[in-house]
């Protein structure tokens, strides 16, 4: 009995397994062989250039750290524009009231506008103001008593050249400008208290903040010096030096001066000898204004004749048409006739 179980059930097994070498030599032997191959379903696009119309009324025109917005001056008001939809804000501000200098901060979508009053008694004056690009809002700066920001001009003609700042601390340095050349620094805290910065000589170029310790920087233009707050700057004077930037890790960028031209540029914490910084050769020596430094430790040459923007310390260069506006955050943006492009940067 067992052992006609054991026949009956080998013989089908040997019927199927010979079914399927026949189909096996008959079919799938003549067969085409098939590749399977993974298809990316996801098609890769060239970045779009993409460009926005700008009044030919419009000065002062600047871009956000993101480049999503676009800012600039016409018939005395702030306009703002979004670069993507192309929404255009009109930032009100009051009737009298003159606007002296405003800036993006470097890491948001913010801006610190100085607009220029006159009080009741005829004084000048400066007051401060944040426009909130989320919630477009914005904030009159007033201290932790609530008194407003205000600050006294020599005269009505003075006016607010630069406002440098530390976005880690919330402080700012603001540099005015009187009509004898003759400068002043005010410094705001992170209570918005304001505080005049007393100074070797009256006579200033660019100023900088650094970015951890909030050391103000200056050019002393008198003493062809450069002044940092904590740097013993009697023993080890910075002679013949220019203020380039500062990026976040705290390093100071600073071009060698020669015959008002830079011909290289150093950089390194202040804290070490100037003599082990960094350099970055420069092939022939170069106005200042062609130089850009950004918070993440780029060192930009912009060579306006031939339209390229050269990394100075990878030698990659991104090409543009027109004028550079901005550098920003992975783009850059440059005006050319009416509109204003913005394309990746290498």
């Amino acid at each position: 009995m067992i052992k006609k179980l054991i026949i009956w059930t080998v013989i089908p097994i040997s019927i199927e397994l010979c079914a399927f070498m026949y189909v096996d030599k008959s079919y799938l032997s003549q067969s085409n062989v098939v590749e399977i191959v993974k298809v990316n379903d996801k098609i890769e696009e060239k970045p779009k250039l993409q460009n926005i119309s700008i009044s030919d009324k419009a000065k002062d025109i600047k871009v956000s750290y993101d480049g999503k917005y676009v800012s600039y001056e016409e018939d005395g008001s702030l306009k703002l524009l979004d670069f993507n939809s192309g929404d255009l804000i009109n930032i009100e501000k009051d009737k009298n009231n003159l606007i002296s200098y405003y800036t993006w901060l470097p890491d948001r979508n913010r801006l610190y506008i100085a607009e220029k009053v006159t009080s009741n008694g005829g004084r000048p004056l400066i007051k401060m103001y944040s426009y909130d690009v989320d919630k477009k809002e914005k904030y009159e700066w007033v201290d932790n008593h609530e008194n407003k920001t205000e600050i006294e001009l020599q005269s009505k003609l003075s006016e607010v050249k630069e406002i440098a700042m530390s976005t880690l601390s919330s402080l700012a340095y603001i540099k005015i400008e009187n009509p004898d050349k003759k400068y002043s620094i005010y410094r705001i805290n992170v209570m918005t208290q304001l505080e005049k910065v007393k100074l070797k000589n009256t006579q200033v170029g660019k100023i900088g903040v650094t970015t951890t310790d909030d050391r103000l920087i200056y050019e002393d233009k008198k003493l062809n010096r450069l002044i940092i707050e904590g740097y013993n700057n009697a023993k080890k004077p910075l002679d013949n030096l220019l203020f380039l930037g500062v990026d976040y890790d705290n390093l100071i960028y600073l071009g060698v001066k020669q015959e008002e031209k830079i011909s290289e540029i150093l950089y390194g914490n202040v804290d070490e000898p100037i003599e082990k910084w960094s350099k970055v050769k420069l092939d022939k020596s170069t106005e200042r204004e062609q130089l850009r430094v950004t918070l993440n430790g780029q060192v930009y040459l912009d060579s306006s004749e031939n339209h390229e923007l050269i990394d100075l310390k990878t030698n990659k260069k991104s090409t543009y048409e027109g004028k550079l506006v901005a550098i920003c955050e992975n783009s850059i943006a440059y005006l050319n006739n009416g509109k204003l492009y913005k394309v990746p940067v290498k």
